[in-house]
């Protein structure tokens, strides 16, 4: 069965080989080389716009908040996150509601309120043990999370 290219209009064995799958059972519309040339096309024209837009929203609170949320939520919920055995894992969850109900407690209970004063610093839970929740979180330098963890950990070595 033959099947004809609607980019380039080039007759191709209607196979896996010369066209990628669309769902069950079938064949995208252009074969394999018009796909792959649209897909270059595009990257040199849209994907350099869409980074320049990652990159603005980045610089501003909610852009920086909302990565730091994602990245939490993702550990916590998603089991093919790559660290997902040690939040999720352990049975620690996200108990905010939404990426709202993160923003408004950030800045509203901890007085985050400008991109500058989020730079450098990284979202510890206060009790290691228990959720992301309101109460449990605050943000801390990288040498100040280290110092909480190596205290929890000579802890645990202590109780042992």
């Amino acid at each position: 069965m033959k099947k004809i290219c609607n980019k380039c209009h080039a007759e191709y064995p209607a196979t896996l080989e010369f066209f990628y799958a669309k769902g069950k059972g079938r064949l995208c519309s252009s074969c394999k080389w018009c796909c792959q040339e649209y897909s270059r096309q595009y990257r040199k024209t849209h994907k350099g716009q869409q980074r320049v837009y990652d990159r603005q929203r980045y610089q501003t609170l909610g852009g920086r908040l909302h990565r730091v949320y994602y990245g939490l939520d993702q550990r916590t919920t998603n089991p093919d996150h790559p660290r997902y055995k040690d939040w999720g894992g352990r049975g620690i969850r996200n108990n905010f509601k939404d990426f709202k109900a993160f923003y408004d407690y950030v800045v509203n209970e901890l007085r985050i309120t400008t991109i500058e004063s989020l730079r450098g610093l990284q979202i510890h839970r206060i009790n290691n043990d228990s959720h992301y929740m309101p109460g449990n979180i605050v943000f801390l330098t990288r040498a100040e999370h280290n110092a909480a963890h190596q205290e929890i950990n000579r802890l645990k070595k202590l109780s042992r």
